[in-house]
């Protein structure tokens, strides 16, 4: 059976970018290039789990695939908008900076991080055609997040892989790019607004899904948001946990009138005060020290 959204819900008008198998997967295989890249940038297993990948140069012959993939498959149609404008101001300043740094030599993977991060960008921008396009996308690096995060996890409880850092064990990434404790952190705490906006449209990302993956998807994302608190916390970052208990207040004051926003935050303060002493010692010390 084919499954075809209204232009309404798409945002250019070929359809057969809106078929979906079984009414879950995209048909567009530029589609799918950009998913494993984006997988492989977020997983990077070249560094740890298959280094015999990294002495391949794996990670630029892919990303030169599918560079040019993306240029003779999408349409040269700009859809960055004026945030792409605003990324590439944000990338040439930065590049600028590097260039004329006192040790230019210093910042080689800097360099390499802020590209990575720029082709990401445009590589989203011009293979994503649809709305549904969108929400599969952000879904599907929700998933990829639940595998890092569960992997580093299973990796910290079962073998006891961690960095001991600032007197204390501290939760590391599969991956050495990013998988210092603070920058894992940060990537976890990055992606929760992004499980939080396809948790309120779950029913719409869902619409066309058999019964079972409807069912499926919800548990799906709390399961997400448990692994991802317990990520922060185990991290041991205090940006992190700072940045968390924001946007937990950001929650609490999304909607609703003053009455809903005050019960909501008393909650959310209870909670956290809760959960701070039940924490482990040495994680309340670390945590103490913000203010102590």
């Amino acid at each position: 059976m084919q499954y075809e959204y209204s232009p309404e819900t798409s945002f250019s008008e070929p359809r057969w970018e809106d078929r979906l198998k079984r009414g879950i997967w995209p048909r567009s295989n530029i589609f799918w290039l950009g998913l494993v890249f984006l997988a492989l940038s977020t997983l990077r297993p070249w560094e740890k789990l298959v280094p015999e990948l990294g002495e391949m140069r794996f990670e630029y012959v892919f990303s030169l695939f599918t560079i040019a993939a993306v240029a003779f498959s999408c349409k040269w149609e700009w859809r960055g908008g004026n945030i792409g404008i605003a990324v590439v101001l944000f990338v040439a300043s930065l590049m600028v900076s590097i260039f004329t740094a006192y040790k230019p030599d210093l910042c080689s993977t800097d360099v390499n991080v802020i590209i990575s991060a720029m082709i990401s960008f445009f590589v989203i921008v011009f293979i994503v055609r649809t709305r549904y396009q969108l929400y599969f996308f952000l879904l599907a690096y929700i998933a990829i997040m639940y595998v890092y995060v569960a992997k580093s996890e299973g990796e910290y409880f079962v073998h006891g892989a961690a960095q001991f850092r600032m007197g204390v064990k501290r939760l590391q990434g599969i991956e050495l790019t990013f998988g210092n404790p603070n920058a894992m952190g940060a990537a976890i705490l990055c992606s929760l607004p992004i499980a939080c906006f396809c948790y309120s449209l779950r029913s719409e990302i869902s619409g066309t899904w058999p019964r079972r993956y409807q069912r499926l998807l919800p548990w799906m994302l709390r399961s997400y948001f448990v692994l991802a608190v317990l990520g922060i916390f185990l991290t041991r970052s205090r940006g992190a946990a700072v940045g968390l208990v924001a946007f937990a207040l950001m929650l609490a004051l999304q909607s609703g009138g003053w009455v809903t926003k005050f019960r909501r935050i008393s909650i959310a303060l209870v909670l956290l005060l809760v959960t701070f002493f039940v924490l482990p010692s040495d994680m309340q010390g670390r945590f103490r020290t913000m203010w102590d």
